[in-house]
């Protein structure tokens, strides 16, 4: 890939329009985002937070809680992984690295979670040591962007008037600079754990039930489970199978008027295997006009 077009995915957002509202932008996202240091079926991301950003990624969403340690760590279920730390410093340097792009941060911190049925350990919240934690690498009192009341009428002006960086997105109260974003994320196992081509198919009805005053995050991954067509596999199978047919889904969005409007947020597995799912996404900005004429012709192909 020629450096420009690298450096293009680490500055996408420089080159949509001021008038464009974030909840109409075509966004790559990350599910599961701090999974990369885990092993097996918790595993849905190769890549760091900071080579996710590089690969285009500008949604996060990520779970941690207080590990065996006495840590913060990142986790998926039951499993704990890579220091919180580690990610928060990724994203400092998110920050520090290019002044023209901003990030969505939906974050899950369990106060309770069980191993099986009522049995297990439990997670106890401290918000005292998560916010200190934050204010020291992400300064949420200087980055976080909190300063709106209805999210559908942000516009990329808006937020590059403000000078903030990001959205801290939490649905409860206690950590500083979060706010509770309206984003309809629908998950129903009897969707994502088809076969490919009934997976994309069925996904389609979330557009239509989305509602008017939220961001629209789509999980565009699969699920492999017991009694479902997708079956017990390992996540990376899943994803190569998945990624096979994610062209012709883009496609179909582009096509169809209706789609292509509520094309909002599409977080995936995998993002850093290559910038194929990136640059179908962001390729509906192009058919949105939602990009300046200073898009560089090397991009989007």
């Amino acid at each position: 890939m020629h450096k420009e077009t690298s450096m293009f995915y680490e500055r996408w957002m420089s080159y949509l329009k001021d008038d464009a509202k974030l909840c109409e932008i075509a966004i790559p996202g990350s599910h599961n985002a701090g999974t990369y240091g885990m092993k097996g079926i918790a595993k849905c991301q190769n890549g760091s937070l900071y080579e996710q950003y590089r690969y285009g990624v500008r949604y996060f969403d990520f779970r941690f809680h207080v590990g065996i340690n006495g840590r913060l760590v990142f986790e998926h279920g039951v499993m704990g992984g890579t220091p919180l730390k580690e990610g928060l410093l990724d994203i400092k340097r998110m920050i520090e690295n290019n002044s023209s792009e901003f990030f969505i941060f939906k974050i899950h911190y369990p106060e309770v979670e069980y191993l099986i049925g009522k049995l297990g350990r439990r997670y106890k919240q401290d918000i005292d040591r998560v916010n200190r934690e934050f204010q020291k690498y992400i300064e949420p009192e200087k980055y976080a962007f909190t300063d709106f009341s209805d999210i559908t009428a942000v516009t990329m002006g808006d937020i590059r008037k403000s000078g903030k960086r990001y959205i801290l997105n939490w649905e409860k109260e206690g950590i500083t600079g979060a706010v509770n974003v309206p984003v309809y994320d629908p998950w129903r196992p009897d969707y994502y754990g088809k076969k490919p081509d009934n997976f994309f198919a069925g996904i389609l009805d979330f557009f239509r039930e989305r509602p008017k005053k939220s961001m629209f995050c789509l999980y565009v991954q699969r699920t492999p489970g017991f009694g479902t067509e997708v079956g017990i596999k390992n996540p990376v199978s899943v994803e190569k199978d998945t990624r096979l047919k994610f062209h012709k889904f883009t496609e179909k969005i582009s096509k169809t008027p209706e789609l292509l409007h509520g094309a909002n947020i599409f977080a995936g597995d995998f993002m850093t295997d290559s910038h194929h799912k990136t640059n179908l996404i962001l390729r509906l900005n192009k058919d949105k006009c939602l990009f300046s004429d200073s898009l560089p012709r090397i991009e989007l192909i």
